[in-house]
C-alpha cells in the first residue's frame, strides 16, 4: 500500500499519475499541446481499492517486495554480414556479433 500512496517516501510515482500531466515537464510540454486529464478514478479510491486487495489476500502482500520494480537490463545485438556480388567478384564476410548495452539513467 506504501507503493500506492507514496512509494513510501521515494519518487510518488502514485501521487504524479493523479495529477493528470502524465508527468510531463510542462516546460517542454505546455498545457495547449498535451491537455491535463485526470484519471476516471480519485487516489483515495485507488487506495481503497488497494486495501480492499490486501484484505481479500489475507492482509499480507502476495509476491515479492520488488512489486515488479525491479529495472530491466537491454541491449541491441548486431550481428553484420556483407555479401558483395559482381560479374567478376564474389566475396561474403561475417563481422563478430557485438553487443551493445541500452541504460537509462535518471535524470
Amino acid at each position: 500500500m506504501g507503493h500506492l500512496k507514496d512509494d513510501n517516501g521515494g519518487n510518488n510515482f502514485g501521487g504524479t499519475a493523479f495529477n493528470g500531466d502524465r508527468g510531463l515537464d510542462r516546460t517542454m510540454y505546455p498545457e495547449k499541446d498535451v491537455p491535463t486529464e485526470r484519471p476516471r478514478i480519485t487516489h483515495a479510491a485507488l487506495m481503497k481499492l488497494g486495501q480492499d486487495w490486501v484484505d481479500a489476500m489475507g492482509g499480507e502482500f502476495q509476491g515479492d517486495r520488488e512489486c515488479g520494480c525491479v529495472p530491466s537490463h537491454y541491449l541491441l545485438r548486431l550481428s553484420p554480414e556483407t555479401d558483395v556480388e559482381t560479374e567478376a567478384v564474389y566475396y561474403k564476410a561475417a563481422m563478430k556479433i557485438t553487443d551493445i548495452p541500452i541504460r537509462y539513467e535518471p535524470r
